[in-house]
């Protein structure tokens, strides 16, 4: 597959981009397909321990990083603290994404866990 950058080669963004939120990580073949092919990857803060327990090194981790053990994530991972807690991590992730010109994005993750940060 080839990586095409996102908002200039600068960025070192590239598609297809995947957000992986910290809901119920993904199971099923399809969205796990989507998440093995995926030309970055960004965890929306403790979403990074399931994209490592799922075998992916998260490529960017935003968030307040209150949910997640850095112990357990990459090095190579870039670590993006945002501890603002006027949003969710999500909302921290796609706010960054629109910062960094993506313009299109899979978001994987997104359901289960707690209802009061649903989008």
């Amino acid at each position: 597959m080839a990586r095409h950058a996102v908002g200039g080669i600068e960025n070192s963004l590239f598609e297809p981009v995947v957000v992986l939120a910290n809901g119920e990580p993904p199971s099923h073949h399809h969205p796990l397909s989507i998440l093995n092919n995926a030309g970055t990857l960004i965890c929306a803060d403790g979403a990074a321990t399931a994209a490592v327990n799922l075998g992916r090194t998260p490529d960017v981790v935003i968030g307040d990083m209150d949910s997640m053990d850095e112990a357990h994530i990459p090095p190579e991972s870039e670590m993006i603290a945002m501890t603002s807690q006027l949003n969710t991590d999500l909302e921290k992730v796609l706010d960054w994404c629109v910062g960094k010109n993506v313009s299109s994005a899979t978001l994987l993750g997104l359901s289960g866990m707690r209802e009061d940060h649903m989008m």
